[in-house]
Order: C-alpha cells, then structure tokens, then sequence
C-alpha cells in the first residue's frame, strides 16, 4: 500500500469523493496500477501529528503530466497530448480546483512551472 497525504484545502475533496486524482512528483518509487492507496492528511502539524485517513482505495491509472506555457497560452499535457480548454478545466475541477486559472496558479506559487510528474487516479 503507498500511502499520499494532502493538504487541509484538498482533504475535504479527498474525503466527499470531488477530488479524482493527485498530481504529484515523479516519485523514486513508481505506483503501479492495481496496488492499494491510504489518502491521508495531517490531524495537526505534518510529522508532528497523527495522520487521519480520509479514504482507501485502488490505483485505477497513471499518467505522465506537463503543465507549461505553450504559444503564451497555459497548456496540460497528459501523456504527451494535449488538453484543450475544455478538457483543461475539468481536470482541474477533478484535482480540486475551481478552474484551470487557479490550478496554473497553485502550481506555479507551489512547484513553479514549467511542472512535470504523474497523475495518481483511483476509484
């Protein structure tokens, strides 16, 4: 079982179901599809604190993802396609985001762009 914790903004979407998938870092140690996942968060300070399970569940996809600038547009790649507005947007609704603008911007204050990693999707 791999085991990913989130933020307190995204735990209640992890919690309720809203939230479908984790963006994450490349990880040394890759998921793999089928292997259990504990969607967790802090119940105080990180590693200072109890980490209270939001949800168990099962890896059902992993995708490589690129979030950059493209012809002065921001631009999702999902394995090496790219997503169009509409297809943007959703993705970040289903990441916990109101629209793909604040997702740009998360990502940017957060990991700067352009950001490379994985997608973690499970059921």
């Amino acid at each position: 079982m791999i085991v990913r914790t989130f933020q307190p903004r995204f735990a209640p979407l992890v919690e309720n179901g809203t939230k479908k998938h984790t963006v994450r870092l490349t990880p040394k140690r890759m998921p793999k599809v089928g292997q259990a996942i504990s969607l967790r968060k802090w119940s105080g300070l990180p590693y200072r604190s109890k980490q209270v399970i939001l949800r168990e569940s099962v890896i059902t996809k992993i995708e490589r993802i690129r979030i950059t600038f493209r012809n002065g547009k921001n631009v999702i790649f999902i394995n090496d396609k790219a997503l169009d507005r509409y297809d943007a947007d959703r993705f970040a609704r289903n990441d916990g985001f109101e629209c793909i603008g604040e997702m740009f911007k998360w990502f940017g204050d957060v990991h700067g762009l352009p950001f490379a990693g994985i997608v973690i999707h499970w059921k």
